[in-house]
């Protein structure tokens, strides 16, 4: 039998108490599913308002909450705040890793405890960095301050790619991830993919109240980089006659802030917005749809995609990014451009809105591919296979 593994993995997303994306939701499984297999594992995340410093989770692991609120850099700017929090970061693996000797170390790219850990000789060459997008991703900012906020997204690109060619091992969730860090110049060889995993139980078909209506989901920040603006322009094709009702889960963004709130008050007897909460409530929304349409202009995986997918809706995915290698375009859902016209959509929907059944049996194909394609089991046994090999 394999000895365990003492993992130790660095995230400042990990719910509930910095619960802001898909990073947290994947740093948490990730930990359930390496304790759960009777591995070793200290989670290291950022501290809010309220968190404790040190907790035991429920599967036995220790997470430590350390640094201040992220609420800092609003006052001292985004830039010193991660030098100070990845400064912090170091500080405490290298005590722990002094008690412990850590087998595997894990990090995010898109901030820099990763790149201060990797210049660690101790430390670096049990470092593997997981690279979910990040800054290679970002849209520049536009309004009156946006010159700094392009400053400061060249130089977070610049240090993500320096730790990201410091590290021994890259791990990507996609093909579409592993193309751009290709574009950006980094090794081939050390790039692995392994696609993230959802939980299947968790996520499941079930039977939807009846609302006499079709009802459409978006999840995730409003934003273009999500594909708002297509979903906007679907919303004004159809109308509030149409029989459809739109929900919009998410956090506004700041910059279109003032049109999104304009857009949802002249439609708001058919435009819903829900404002986020935790992954828990994730599943309870999923099933009060039959739609979720999420054109995306790039996701590195599509976690949302995959998780309604699985819970039996059926799904308008973006057409660039991981999209593709998730969503099989006509047999398992349906993929979208958000720069194009919305008039394919628009027909489906009304078809459904008059035949709640039609395309079953895209939906059920598609919650048969993610039972065999992205399940929690398989996602965390590759992982582990991977950490193995790094290991040998």
């Amino acid at each position: 039998m394999r000895r365990p593994l003492n993992i130790c993995l660095v995230s400042q997303e990990l719910p509930p108490y910095t619960n802001w994306g898909g990073i947290g939701i994947y740093t948490r499984a990730q930990a359930d599913g390496y304790a759960y297999r009777g591995h070793r594992v200290t989670v290291i995340s950022r501290c809010a308002p309220g968190s404790p410093r040190v907790e035991v989770a429920n599967l036995g692991y220790k997470v430590y909450r350390i640094g201040v609120p992220i609420s800092r850099k609003r006052f001292i700017g985004r830039t010193l705040d991660r030098i100070l929090h990845a400064r912090a970061v170091a500080s405490l693996v290298r005590g722990l890793n002094r008690e412990q000797q850590f087998d595997i170390l894990e990090a995010p790219e898109g901030t820099l405890e990763g790149e201060v850990l990797l210049n660690d000789p101790r430390i670096a060459h049990r470092m593997v960095i997981m690279c979910h997008g990040g800054n290679t991703q970002n849209i520049p900012p536009s309004g009156p301050l946006a010159f700094l906020h392009h400053l400061d997204l060249r130089w977070s690109l610049s240090r993500e790619i320096n730790g990201l060619r410091l590290a021994p091992q890259v791990i990507v969730p996609s093909e579409a991830t592993r193309m751009v860090l290709l574009k950006q110049g980094l090794d081939s060889e050390k790039i692995k993919v392994v696609p993230h995993g959802i939980d299947t139980e968790k996520f499941q078909p079930r039977s939807k109240p009846t609302t006499g209506r079709l009802d459409v989901g978006f999840a995730g920040r409003l934003q273009e980089s999500k594909g708002i603006d297509f979903i906007w322009r679907v919303v004004e094709k159809l109308g509030p006659d149409a029989g459809v009702r739109f929900h919009l889960k998410g956090t506004i963004h700041w910059q279109s802030r003032l049109e999104a709130m304009t857009r949802l008050e002249r439609h708001s007897d058919f435009v819903v917005h829900h404002e986020p909460g935790p992954h828990e409530d994730m599943p309870n929304f999923y099933h009060s749809l039959d739609v979720l349409l999420q054109p995306s202009r790039f996701e590195s995986f599509g976690l949302v995609y995959a998780e309604a997918m699985a819970a039996g809706l059926l799904v308008f995915a973006g057409v660039a990014g991981s999209a593709p290698e998730i969503v099989k375009d006509g047999k398992t859902g349906f993929l979208v451009n958000p720069d194009g016209p919305v008039d394919s959509v628009v027909k489906k929907l009304r078809i459904m809105v008059d035949d709640n059944r039609a395309f079953t049996d895209i939906r059920r194909a598609a919650r048969r591919d993610m039972e065999k394609r992205f399940s929690t089991d398989k996602w965390i046994e590759n992982k582990l296979a991977l950490y193995r090999e790094f290991l040998v």
